[in-house]
């Protein structure tokens, strides 16, 4: 509290507590506070009045917080600023928890990342990237109805918080990302763009590793279609998957036109050039 911003621009650094406290619980260590104190600052002396509560957690929940003038006028209310110091908080330790699953995901141990992000889900279940990545392990580890299952939660997830809630959380057979996507693109937003397309292209491997070509071709064409605007690294590579798709339904053309965009894309996918029947730079 004695740290927030209002605070601190109002009276400066740094700040002590005036010798009397009134109120009620404060100094006999109660689980209910209501109180008055002087604060003072090399600025100016202010009243902060609290009513405050100790949870079961033991932290302090406040349902006053303000600084006052020693006249009785408001300055600041401060109950939503130390609401955003906690959010920030949180965020950080977020972002930390996910950075560990990540390297551990990175030298390979799957299972303990996984661990990691079903700790992230079960305090924050709504949480598009720990669901996102957690499908993205459990491909690695081959177990594709759990990947497939997170891969389609993350994807509609992230499109709901990318258009602010807006968008149906549909995981359906056919869902219709590809246009919003587009708007990602259009707008710059190429980090949570990538971050879908990621998880669309992890999609579309599984459903190319389990033979299911039709959902294949969908699932890449999508990629394809959400990513080309923002020349995407990873479009190349979706034209080249989706071949492959197209040639476990022996359609021999279309996989054939797939592999020679792909190469004439990226001409470092061997694999690719080879399928189109193209020299390689390699």
């Amino acid at each position: 509290v004695l740290e927030s911003e209002p605070l601190q621009k109002t009276i400066g650094e740094p700040v002590t507590i005036g010798a009397w406290v009134e109120g009620e619980g404060f100094l006999r260590s109660e689980d209910l506070v209501s109180a008055r104190l002087t604060l003072r600052g090399p600025q100016a002396e202010v009243v902060m009045v609290m009513n405050a509560k100790l949870d079961a957690s033991g932290n302090w929940e406040f349902q006053v917080l303000r600084i006052e003038s020693p006249e009785g006028a408001e300055i600041a209310d401060l109950v939503d600023a130390i609401g955003v110091q906690k959010l920030m908080v949180e965020k950080g330790a977020l972002l930390a928890q996910l950075g560990d699953g990540r390297s551990l995901a990175g030298k390979g141990s799957y299972l303990e990342a996984i661990e990691i992000y079903a700790d992230v889900l079960a305090e924050h279940p709504e949480n598009a990237e720990a669901t996102r990545l957690w499908g993205i392990a459990a491909y690695r580890l081959e177990d594709y109805e759990t990947a497939e299952e997170k891969l389609k939660m993350a994807l509609a997830m992230m499109v709901s918080d990318e258009t602010d809630g807006d968008y149906a959380m549909d995981t359906g057979e056919e869902p219709s990302w590809g246009i919003i996507i587009e708007n990602w693109a259009m707008d710059g937003e190429v980090g949570p763009l990538d971050r879908w397309l990621e998880a669309a292209e992890t999609l579309g491997l599984i459903y190319l590793d389990t033979e299911r070509s039709r959902r294949c071709v969908e699932t890449f064409t999508t990629v394809i279609m959400s990513g080309e605007a923002s020349a995407s690294p990873r479009i190349p590579k979706a034209w080249y998957q989706r071949a492959r798709c197209y040639l476990q339904q022996d359609m021999v053309d279309h996989a054939q036109v797939g592999a020679r965009t792909a190469c004439a894309k990226d001409s470092n996918l061997v694999e690719a050039c080879k399928m189109a029947g193209l020299p390689t730079s390699r």
